[in-house]
C-alpha cells in the first residue's frame, strides 16, 4: 500500500505539467492565429524589447533627421509603452493634417485633472466638441 502512495503523487505532478503546457501552447497558438489587431506602425529604428528607443540627450534633431532620411518621412517610436510617431517632412505634415484633421485635433484624457478635479468645467481641459464650444463662450 505505500509503494501506491508515491505512484499518485508523481502521477499528479505529472498530469499538472501536462495540463499546464497544453494551456500555455493553446495560449501561444492564439495569439499568433490571431495576429496584431491594431493597424501597423510606420518604420522605425528597432529598439530594446523592454525599454524601446532611447532619445540622445543632445542633438536630437540630427538624430531625427537621420532616421528620417533612413526609414521615411513619418517614423515610429516606441518610449517605455508609448509609441511616439515623428513626421519629418513638412509636406507630409499638411497632406496629414489636411486628410485627417478631425482626429488629430483632440488632446489626450486627462481623467484625473480635466475630470475629477476641475468636474469639466476647465477649458484647456475640455476635448473638442460641443463641451468645449460652450466653454469658450
Amino acid at each position: 500500500m505505500f509503494q501506491l502512495l508515491p505512484d499518485v503523487a508523481f502521477q499528479a505532478k505529472a498530469l499538472a505539467a501536462l495540463l499546464a503546457l497544453v494551456l500555455a501552447g493553446s495560449a501561444v497558438r492564439a495569439k499568433l492565429l490571431k495576429g496584431n489587431p491594431r493597424l501597423p506602425l510606420p518604420p522605425g529604428p528597432p529598439g530594446h524589447w523592454l525599454l524601446g528607443n532611447a532619445l540622445p540627450r543632445v542633438n536630437q534633431s540630427q538624430q531625427f533627421a537621420a532616421w528620417i532620411n533612413q526609414y521615411g518621412p513619418v517614423i515610429s517610436l516606441r518610449i517605455g509603452p508609448k509609441i511616439m510617431i515623428i513626421i519629418g517632412r513638412y509636406r507630409e505634415s499638411v497632406d496629414i493634417m489636411e486628410k485627417e484633421g478631425g482626429a488629430l485635433a483632440d488632446r489626450p484624457r486627462s481623467v484625473a485633472a480635466g475630470e475629477i478635479l476641475s468636474r469639466g468645467l476647465r477649458m484647456i481641459l475640455a476635448p473638442a466638441g460641443e463641451q468645449f464650444r460652450r466653454l469658450r463662450r
